[in-house]
């Protein structure tokens, strides 16, 4: 299921979701465990590892969302729908889409958590447990 949180950024729940998007030509950042085969086929989609090779979940990378957000930069540029996947589509992909609020529209953490929540709810609560962007630690 694909959900619109702002004209700019959608999250999605499967790796699915992410191939149907960026076949339309849109971008997408895929949070996931393994790189997705449409990341590796199709310079539109941008992976955020979530493990380092032993299995060890990556939290700063993903709380920061500090990867390729070219990928969001030349999309926004030119008027495009970033689509932010993950496994589930209730936890990772929101805390990406939750920086990317943050950062581009100056919300703060909580802001950005009942945004996603009121258009995706079931969202996991994990503003205690994901660091925050360093830009919105300021």
């Amino acid at each position: 299921m694909i959900t619109e949180i702002t004209d700019a950024i959608w999250i999605g729940d499967s790796v699915e979701d992410a191939m149907r998007w960026a076949s339309a030509g849109g971008p997408v950042l895929a949070v996931t465990d393994t790189r997705p085969s449409v990341a590796v086929h199709n310079p539109r989609v941008a992976w955020i590892p979530i493990c380092d090779a032993d299995g060890n979940v990556l939290t700063a990378q993903v709380g920061a969302a500090t990867c390729p957000l070219h990928v969001v930069d030349e999309g926004r540029q030119n008027g495009e729908r970033l689509l932010v996947v993950c496994e589930t589509g209730d936890e990772l992909a929101p805390i990406v889409a939750a920086n990317f609020l943050m950062r581009s529209q100056g919300l703060d953490r909580d802001q950005a958590f009942d945004l996603i929540q009121a258009k995706r709810p079931g969202v996991v609560d994990w503003r205690g447990r994901w660091p925050a962007p360093p830009e919105a630690q300021q």
